[in-house]
């Protein structure tokens, strides 16, 4: 096994230790090597991605095939910008179906601290500028189908920045390299990140400080070596001959200091280790086999670790336990280590493993290989612009007017050319020359060969059908074709695409989870942050972080100590996106326009309409609707036998006191009056009355049947 194989970063300080140390360069050759190792792995694919952005930018043919074209066959080379915009109608599209989530905690919060996290978390968006640089990963990843980095990382200089410095970046795409083999498009099973850029003196100073002496004498020493590093390496031992070689060829190829701009290659790796660490492990957990247990954030002080297990003494334990962490490592392709440390960010996911503080995005993942509509598209972008390229040499060579005359019967022929070129053209016959001029000259149409022309149309009937994105998609509309007709043509034309707004949800989760992460690492003092509310539109103001303090000035506890809990981010059970929510209203026109009238008319309590709507359970927008329909013909139904009631007790007063004024007035006038069994119905105790005062006779011959409904209590007993 060699030598450095077995070199541990865990157990080597840097601090003090010149660029010449030999366990440096053993740690300097383990980083260098494993960014060889998977440089060469993504090298292929990093070209492919240059290609494609290429195309992107117009630059279809290459070098040689561009001087071929104008050098020797003297032809414009014409080089259509397609993808650009097929590409943003697509990042357009998944931008807009983003899917809506909420914030949740371990243990639960209260409504006053979901409300500040998520007065927090709409802040975090606005200062990291979260929707234009996801809407950059998700152009860019489309465009060169690699993967895609945006990173969170810390300023070493603040100024009193409200986030603590924090940043979020779109890294380039072809200046880092993960681990090989990844199968998820969300990234989740990165493990490692090797950052590559150019770094002048002072800025590996500014950002170095601590390395200060050690960056002055290594460019000294380069000053002094005309091969670079390779001195320096020759007497390190634990290479291998071959390790070495690698190396050498590796720092030549980077020629970062002589010869250019006095810049070098700056690496920084990232990637999982192996420590032993006082962490703060949770009490309740979900299974025997669980450890949930926490870090000490890299930007926390000794003070306010304190104050934290203070405040969670009941929730968690301490112990030093080895477990996986995120270790740093910096240093120049030239051979002088800057970092090697714990990184400030520590949090992991369910399987303990660490967690980089980056989102990743990749648009789709085929036969283990990153790839996405860029290259869908490469192919006949090249076949436009070979068409279009002879087509257009063909109109301009291979057309116009041809002007053809008898020899001798012009005196200027050789002018012919100038004379033709105006817009005032002399040509002077010879009178000596037989015959009328209109006989001894001819005008001839040359037209081009549309055979280039039909193959170019030809190519985009192919794109379009290949990448989905007809013109109707794009934006064409014709004047025979509803709204709700065009809607539907876009939304079935992206369910091709249906794979990329997967992975970019997954990445967008992701984001949000992290920004959520962020939090305790930011936010460690006592502020007031001032938050813009757009729903309410107005300026709000949380205060974070507030230490109270009893009568006596001991200190208590903090209002809303945002380290407290463990913020996550979950999604809305369905697809609540922009693009979901048009779609449903647009179901929901159509439903109303067609359904909704009859069933109206059957029904004029809604009652059916809102049962029919509430069983949309596909569809929200109908489900909340016909919940709202339903209320409101409860309450419609509930008046309805209110009135109907009133208006019945309003008829039987009415017939009541009819009856009443009739029997007395028989009785003043001695005449008889009639009562039907169905007037006893609708006037209670009337019977009992009528039997009292002899006017009914209950005895045996009694023919007088009384309806069952006014039945008297007695009788029915």
């Amino acid at each position: 096994m060699r030598e450095i194989d077995n070199i541990n970063e865990v157990d080597i300080d840097i601090e003090g230790r010149g660029f010449d140390d030999e366990e440096l360069r053993l740690l300097y050759a383990k980083n260098q090597l494993i960014l060889t190792n998977l440089s060469e792995y993504w090298k292929p694919l990093i070209v492919q991605g240059k290609t494609y952005f290429n195309y992107m930018h117009g630059h279809i043919f290459d070098s040689k095939t561009r001087e071929i074209y104008e050098q020797v066959q003297q032809k414009i080379c014409i080089e259509p910008k397609l993808m650009k915009p097929k590409i943003n109608r697509i990042v357009g599209e998944v931008m807009k179906g983003k899917r809506s989530g909420k914030i949740v905690t371990e243990g639960g919060m209260s409504a006053e601290e979901v409300s500040t996290a998520n007065l927090i978390l709409k802040y975090f968006e606005n200062k990291i500028k979260e929707q234009e640089n996801l809407s950059e990963m998700l152009f860019n990843g489309c465009v060169s189908c690699t993967p895609q980095v945006a990173m969170f990382d810390l300023a070493k200089t603040a100024y009193g920045d409200q986030m603590a410095g924090l940043t979020f970046e779109v890294l380039k795409w072809d200046t880092f390299v993960l681990n090989k083999y990844l199968n998820k498009t969300d990234g989740s099973d990165a493990h490692t990140l090797i950052r590559i850029a150019r770094k002048s003196k002072n800025e590996l100073i500014n950002e170095n400080l601590n390395r200060k002496k050690e960056i002055d004498e290594h460019y000294k020493f380069l000053d002094r070596a005309e091969t670079d590093s390779q001195e320096m390496l020759e007497h390190t031992t634990g290479l291998t001959v071959e390790d070495a070689r690698f190396l050498y060829y590796d720092i030549l190829a980077g020629a970062t200091h002589t010869g250019l701009d006095g810049r070098m290659l700056c690496c920084e790796r990232l990637s999982p280790v192996k420590v032993k660490a006082e962490v703060a492990i949770a009490t309740e957990t979900e299974g025997d086999n669980t450890l949930d247990y926490q870090m000490r954030p890299g930007t926390w002080n000794d003070e306010r670790w304190e104050a934290w297990k203070k405040q969670n003494a009941d929730k968690y334990v301490y112990a030093e336990i080895e477990i996986n962490a995120l270790w740093q490592s910096r240093w120049t392709q030239e051979g002088l280590m800057l970092q090697n440390k714990l990184h400030w960010f520590q949090e992991h996911d369910d399987k303990g493993n660490p967690i980089l503080p980056c989102v990743i995005f990749i648009p789709q993942i085929v036969d283990g290989l990153p790839t996405g509509p860029g290259a869908d598209m490469q192919q006949k972008l090249l076949m436009k612009a070979i068409s279009e390229t002879e087509y257009l040499h063909d109109v301009r060579c291979g057309s116009g007017d041809l002007f053809v005359y008898k020899k001798g019967s012009l005196e200027n022929s050789e002018d012919l050319p100038t004379e033709l070129s105006i817009g005032n053209g002399i040509g002077v016959a010879d009178p000596k020359f037989p015959g009328k001029i209109r006989d001894n000259m001819d005008f001839l149409k040359r037209t081009a060969n549309d055979s280039y022309k039909n193959y170019s149309e030809k190519v985009d009937r192919d794109m379009d059908d290949e990448t989905l994105l007809t013109r109707g998609v794009m934006g064409a509309h014709s004047p025979e074709q509803s709204n709700v007709a065009k809607t539907t043509e876009i939304s079935q034309a992206l369910i091709g695409y249906s794979f990329l707004s997967d992975s970019f949800n997954k990445s967008y989760f992701k984001a949000k989870n992290l920004e959520l992460m962020m939090i305790p690492y930011v936010f460690t003092e006592e502020q007031v942050i001032e938050i813009s509310d757009d729903e309410e539109q107005e300026i709000q103001t949380v205060s974070v972080n507030q230490k109270e303090n009893d009568l006596d000035g001991n200190e208590i506890g903090v209002t809303n100590d945002l380290s407290s809990v463990k913020w996550r981010w979950r999604l809305v059970p369905g697809d609540d996106s922009p693009t979901a929510r048009q779609q449903e209203l647009n179901e929901m026109l159509i439903f109303w326009n067609t359904a909704a009238p009859t069933l109206i008319q059957a029904d004029e309590t809604l009652t059916l309409l809102s049962s029919v709507l509430m069983s949309m359970g596909g569809n929200k927008t109908a489900k909340e609707t016909g919940s709202v329909i339903a209320e409101k013909a409860q309450v419609q139904a509930e008046q309805m036998n209110q009135q109907q009631m009133a208006k019945l007790m309003a008829e039987l007063e009415e017939r009541k006191a009819k009856t009443e004024a009739e029997k007395i007035k028989a009785m003043r006038s001695g005449f008889s009056f009639s009562i039907t069994p169905e007037d006893l119905a609708y006037i209670p105790g009337m019977y009992d009355i009528l039997v009292q005062g002899n006017y009914i006779n209950t005895g045996g011959n009694n023919q007088f049947q009384l309806p069952q409904e006014a039945q008297p209590a007695s009788a029915a007993a």
